[in-house]
């Protein structure tokens, strides 16, 4: 029993290089604090591989294949031109083999996929992406971790690759929950498509009226954002739309903000505490089940829509909100 408990464990240890004044870093339900000279060590039991997430206190998502065993990562927190919210980067120096070589994907598509796309294109980007998960579904045909290939891939190959990949797992890895995000990715970008009408729907709005989104058509834009007080990225925006608010909202801009708690008070004082309560906000108290999230295949936070007052889509931002440039574009 001893052995087997062993087995399901795992240590983390790492250093981080940081930008903001974040004093943690966290992985699910784990945290750990971050130490003066920026070493960490994250430890806990898993009981069966799976893709996790690390960020700090405010950065974005870094992706992670964990499994029994020790790790050892390097990790750099940047900010990249045009983003709203600092971004975590990790390196596995060290660690389980599959860990190992998807900590070198993820590497991949931070450097190679992303910084070819901005030098020649983005069919030069696609082309090199689809050759390196090409390579990986050759050499490691039954790994655990394809799945989360094909999740963290499939904005850079393209819908055709994506499905030309699920067809290639097992049946049992096409049950696996990431895949299951994939194939809702899909249905997502085909119903939320630009030039595509964004539903209506009428939720509360903090004092118990009722709102409905086409009661804006007067407006030239509406920002649609989705976040959640326990999203860190989602409120690192905040101070953002707040000046983008001030600047235009007198010249037809309008932002609604659609709250992913189900606690009236995290919803609450989160509004209160990020001041963002000069614009629309509006819940169920109903987390993912909320009725446009729901309806619309959204699984996953920060994500944004920009909306002319016929609810057209004028742009979709997936973990991120729209710029000023995006805004005066379209006003």
């Amino acid at each position: 029993m001893n052995v087997l408990q062993a087995q399901q464990t795992f240590k983390i240890r790492g250093n981080v290089n940081r930008i903001s004044g974040s004093k943690t870093i966290q992985m699910g339900r784990l945290s750990a604090p971050i130490q003066e000279d920026g070493s960490f060590e994250l430890a806990g039991e898993v009981t069966e591989p799976k893709l996790e997430a690390l960020h700090l206190d405010s950065s974005s998502l870094s992706l992670l294949w964990l499994e029994p065993g020790d790790y050892l990562l390097s990790c750099q927190e940047e900010k990249p031109q045009g983003h709203t919210s600092t971004q975590l980067k990790i390196v596995v120096k060290n660690g389980p083999p599959d860990a190992s070589v998807f900590g070198r994907f993820s590497e991949a598509v931070d450097k190679n996929f992303l910084i070819d796309a901005s030098i020649k294109g983005g069919e030069a980007q696609r082309k090199i992406a689809e050759a390196y998960a090409d390579s990986l579904f050759k050499n490691y045909p039954n790994s655990k971790f394809l799945p989360a290939v094909v999740l963290s891939s499939r904005s850079f190959v393209g819908l055709d690759a994506t499905k030309k990949y699920i067809a290639l797992l097992s049946p049992e890895m096409q049950q696996n929950e990431l895949i299951q995000n994939v194939q809702n990715d899909i249905k997502r970008s085909e119903r939320l498509a630009i030039g595509a009408t964004f539903d209506d729907f009428a939720l509360k709005t903090t004092d118990g009226k009722d709102f409905k989104l086409s009661s804006l058509k007067s407006k030239k834009i509406i920002v649609l954002d989705f976040w959640a007080k326990w999203c860190a990225p989602c409120r690192a925006g905040h101070p953002k739309l707040v000046e983008l608010y001030k600047k235009y909202a007198d010249k037809g801009l309008e932002i609604v903000s659609v709250s992913l708690d189900n606690n009236t008070e995290d919803w609450l004082s989160a509004i209160k505490e990020d001041q963002i309560g000069s614009w629309i906000n509006v819940s169920d108290l109903k987390a993912w089940q909320t009725e446009p999230v729901k309806n619309n295949y959204i699984n996953y936070i920060p994500f944004s829509l920009m909306l002319d007052g016929d609810r057209k889509i004028l742009g979709v931002y997936n973990f991120s909100k729209p710029t000023e440039k995006d805004i005066l574009d379209n006003l």
